[in-house]
């Protein structure tokens, strides 16, 4: 019964987080895969709608070459150039990027956590989507729902 109803609280959480964010890339470096880059973002929104997750949030996600990543760097760098019109990405300078706005869109994972000696089900806050600033604005993005451990 305590397992539903923090499955509930959970479940409750990610369906307010999931939705489409402006935020801004704070980092971008190679990753110890060569082909791989590493994209740390902090979000531009004020106020995200739940108490406590704080305006100090910020995540990171893969984006690669090839198809070793959930997302492709023509992705990153089309939603970058379309969010920032005046930008224009040289292919070269990734310190760029810096700075420049997009739009992500959250979604939750679920994983198995060890806590005191007991496994627990957790949830990971992932992006599950790469778009523009307008999309996110406009609502023109899917909302996910908590993708399951099996």
């Amino acid at each position: 019964m305590q397992m539903n109803r923090y499955n509930n609280i959970i479940q409750s959480m990610i369906r307010k987080l999931s939705r489409g964010y402006e935020c801004y890339l704070a980092g971008i470096g190679e990753h110890e895969s060569k082909n791989l880059w590493i994209v740390h973002y902090h979000f531009c929104n004020e106020r995200l709608g739940i108490k406590n997750f704080g305006k100090d949030f910020n995540g990171e996600f893969l984006v690669s070459y090839d198809n070793s990543a959930t997302f492709k760097v023509e992705e990153l760098i089309s939603a970058v150039e379309d969010s920032n019109p005046s930008f224009k990405f040289d292919g070269k300078d990734i310190a760029s990027l810096l700075g420049k706005r997009i739009g992500l869109v959250l979604r939750g994972e679920e994983f198995v956590a060890e806590m005191q000696g007991e496994l627990c089900l957790g949830v990971h806050i992932k992006v599950g989507q790469i778009t523009t600033i307008d999309n996110v604005r406009s609502g023109n993005h899917p909302v996910f729902g908590i993708k399951p451990l099996l």
